[in-house]
């Protein structure tokens, strides 16, 4: 596999939006898209491509010790390459070694593949949102993954 990942910059914006509209029935909008881009420096954006193409982003925002995993899309004609399991690499290998804590993230209870994928990662089940998703009225699953030396205590008693 020839793609790679790196931070995303205003420059990708064209082709996250694109993905963002392919992959979800009820995208955020390019100003949303933006501001996880530019501005706060807790917000880290990532883009994984494949040559000049972007073909999928993460988007995560680290507080303190805790890393809050915000969205994560593949291109439809780029899903099961592993693209999605190496953007969640990359957060993880790169926030262990600033010393993050937990990892946490939303999830629609149907997004079967998506769950898979975060419980093959180590990531727990720790509550539901009901109703959390507002164009479906769906619930999201609240997953939680311990990282790094303080993974047995985490903060805040978790």
């Amino acid at each position: 596999m020839s793609v790679t990942v790196r931070g995303a910059t205003r420059d990708d914006l064209d082709a996250i939006e694109a993905i963002e509209k392919a992959c979800f029935g009820d995208p955020w909008s390019r100003n949303s898209l933006a501001g996880e881009i530019e501005g706060d420096p807790r917000r880290l954006p990532l883009v994984a491509v494949d040559g000049d193409d972007v073909v999928a982003f993460a988007f995560y925002w680290v507080i303190a010790d805790e890393i809050h995993l915000v969205n994560v899309a593949v291109a439809p004609a780029h899903r099961r390459q592993g693209i999605a399991q190496l953007l969640l690499d990359h957060v993880i290998e790169g926030e262990v070694g600033r010393n993050a804590a937990i990892i946490t993230l939303e999830v629609r209870i149907t997004n079967v593949g998506a769950i898979a994928l975060y419980r093959r990662n180590g990531f727990r089940d720790i509550a539901l949102r009901e109703k959390y998703y507002p164009d479906t009225g769906e619930d999201a699953l609240i997953m939680l993954k311990r990282l790094g030396p303080s993974a047995s205590g985490g903060p805040r008693g978790l």
